[in-house]
């Protein structure tokens, strides 16, 4: 069944459709979750909350634009609300620094990191050593495609402060990543 026919078959209520939706798609937007969210119960809970709302907006998508980007809108939609609701992921206030000018990676740095083995598992658990805000933003812009105005809105921030915010989650990136890799350096070296 084509992307077009399983979305009318969902908007019709057909079980075996929203089934093959569910299935064709949650790997997908699972990770979105798991972007969010660090407990493995609460990427689950709000998937299966994130699906109940796409089966009831449903016949709010006019097939204008990507039926993918549309899905993950509604799955970040969810995730958001699922933090503000939950104390334990307050979206607590981070110290702001004064001087949070571009801080951009040594080529050669960055080239090192992209090659270090297995880049994508560091990356996401550097992303999440990060507070909780900082990797909600940093997700939203980068991983999301979201600007800053967006950002803003889904949190109710200023965009002056999604900027700050989204810098200072790349600084303390590039210090978990960098030090990784001095330290599988330093560990090779020594063997």
């Amino acid at each position: 069944m084509d992307e077009k026919e399983l979305i009318q078959a969902c908007k019709q209520r057909s079980i075996f459709a929203q089934r093959l939706l569910y299935t064709r798609y949650a790997p997908l937007l699972r990770g979105v979750c798991i972007r969010y969210l660090k407990n493995s119960d609460d990427v689950s809970d709000v998937l299966q909350e994130g699906f109940i709302e796409i089966f009831k907006c449903l016949d709010q998508y006019k097939g204008e634009g990507s039926f993918v980007g549309w899905l993950k809108r509604v799955m970040i939609h969810s995730a958001i609300d699922f933090i503000r609701k939950n104390k334990k992921y307050r979206l607590e206030e981070v110290e702001e620094e004064k001087d949070l000018a571009e801080d951009s990676f040594d080529e050669a740095e960055y080239l090192k990191l992209l090659d270090m083995p297995g880049y994508e598992v560091h990356m996401l658990k550097a992303l999440h050593s990060l507070p909780e805000i900082l990797s909600t933003v940093f997700s939203m812009f980068y991983v999301d495609e979201l600007s800053h105005k967006e950002i803003s809105s889904l949190l109710e921030i200023d965009e002056i402060t999604s900027r700050t915010r989204l810098n200072r989650a790349k600084k303390l990136l590039k210090e978990y990543l960098l030090n990784l890799l001095k330290s599988t350096q330093d560990y090779a070296r020594s063997n």
